[in-house]
């Protein structure tokens, strides 16, 4: 693999408390208590991104019919998570996840859906956190990304193996920051993805997004492991990559028998 690293697989062992086979037994069995669960993912991930819209306002505004921008941004992801559901997950379709969760994005067409030719920063406009891969070169990480993602698909993984895995896909493709805009949804998108490709549908039902959400200064937080691409240091990664797992704590407040 050339950047998804076992680096950090021992301590993740020893340090992950969850019992992945039984947490996922479990969610088999339950439905959600408000949406359907790539509604949730969608509502939580969007908030992380600094929508206005909670759960509540959501399902108020489906009803009163009301729509704006930021409602309609939440249906567009609802519907990527859709697409990813019935695909494969393949660089290709991943460029088709994100024209559709971009559309109402105010960002030029000729970036929907494309690797960027520009470079990127997150931060404001007095104090940059990060910057991603340079432009000459993120296009290339990209495909070397998903040239790791198929080679790990390939092999028969342990739940503690899948999981790290989906983590440190998480945390690659954020720091590459493919996309000019929407490299949020997209990589916790892409993580679901990656498990259902290895676990099934029931990957869908995991609250991640509304559990990134609740940890959302310790998710940020743990995301920093370097102020650039070139300097981002894996070895680090560990509080990020227990992040996922912690999931399942959660799943009893938003889903019922």
């Amino acid at each position: 693999m050339k950047l998804i690293s076992t680096i950090c697989l021992s301590g993740y062992k020893k340090r992950q408390r969850f019992t992945i086979a039984k947490h996922l037994k479990q969610l088999a069995s339950l439905r959600v208590k408000t949406l359907p669960v790539l509604s949730a993912s969608s509502v939580y991930s969007s908030l992380i991104e600094g929508s206005g819209i909670d759960m509540d306002s959501y399902l108020y505004n489906k009803q009163s019919g009301y729509e704006n921008r930021e409602m309609k941004q939440i249906d567009d992801l609802i519907e990527a998570y859709q697409f990813a559901r019935d695909h494969a997950l393949t660089l290709p379709n991943l460029f088709k996840a994100h024209k559709i969760l971009s559309r109402n994005f105010s960002m030029d067409d000729r970036y929907r859906g494309k690797v960027r030719d520009k470079d990127v920063k997150v931060g404001n406009i007095l104090f940059t956190v990060y910057r991603g891969a340079d432009k000459e070169i993120a296009g290339k990480e990209t495909k070397l990304l998903f040239t790791d993602i198929a080679g790990l698909r390939a092999k028969k993984l342990t739940m503690d193996d899948c999981f790290y895995y989906a983590s440190f896909i998480h945390l690659v493709f954020v720091k590459i920051h493919p996309f000019a805009d929407g490299n949020g949804r997209a990589v916790r998108l892409l993580e679901k993805w990656y498990l259902a490709s290895h676990i099934g549908n029931v990957a869908w039902s995991i609250p991640s997004e509304i559990n990134y959400y609740l940890k959302r200064e310790k998710y940020y937080d743990t995301l920093k492991i370097g102020s650039s691409y070139s300097e981002v240091d894996y070895s680090q990664a560990l509080p990020f990559l227990l992040l996922l797992p912690s999931s399942f704590a959660i799943s009893k407040k938003y889903y019922v028998k």
